[in-house]
């Protein structure tokens, strides 16, 4: 399927670039682009057609914009393949809305995200963001910025979202076959 979306994206990439040679991007770049939008869309879209059979639509929002507000500024893991880190994604947002913490485990996975991202983020961004290394820092403070947030929003949805997303930072990226 991977292969299917990369091929769909060349295809618009080029025809974007043929109506207008002189005022858009390479076809390369462009590709790229839309690849990663097509990507979030079906992690959207599978995100939401859970959602919808288990009737926690509101949930799996406030779980996706948790894990993927946290992501842009913390970065994290990424797979080799585009379609895996969708499912994946959705499988943790999914998961999340799913499960109800307890006031400890609240607390103690709030701790634990906390932690792994005053010291681990930014983490693997050098190599898929165009994102100077001067604003690193920047990016680990709104990243604990957001974390915070998240213990004040006393969601048990969210939590989980920035505790699975923080778990990516500790991955190394190393180019591996899934």
């Amino acid at each position: 399927m991977s292969g299917m979306i990369e091929n769909m994206a060349l295809k618009l990439a080029i025809k974007i670039k043929n109506l207008e040679p002189n005022q858009t991007a390479s076809v390369e770049v462009m590709k790229f682009s839309i690849e990663a939008l097509l990507n979030n869309l079906i992690t959207l879209v599978l995100v939401l057609v859970l959602a919808i059979c288990t009737d926690s639509v509101f949930l799996a929002l406030m779980g996706l914009i948790a894990f993927s507000v946290l992501r842009f500024f913390s970065g994290g893991y990424h797979f080799k393949n585009s379609i895996t880190c969708s499912i994946v994604s959705t499988i943790i947002i999914f998961v999340s809305t799913q499960i109800e913490l307890s006031h400890n485990y609240f607390v103690l996975l709030s701790v634990i995200s906390l932690i792994i991202v005053l010291i681990y983020a930014p983490a693997n961004i050098a190599n898929h963001a165009r994102i100077d290394s001067k604003y690193f820092p920047l990016l680990k403070i709104v990243a604990t910025i957001i974390v915070l947030s998240s213990v004040i929003i006393v969601s048990s949805t969210v939590t989980l979202a920035v505790f699975f997303q923080s778990l990516t930072l500790l991955i190394p990226n190393k180019e591996v076959g899934i």
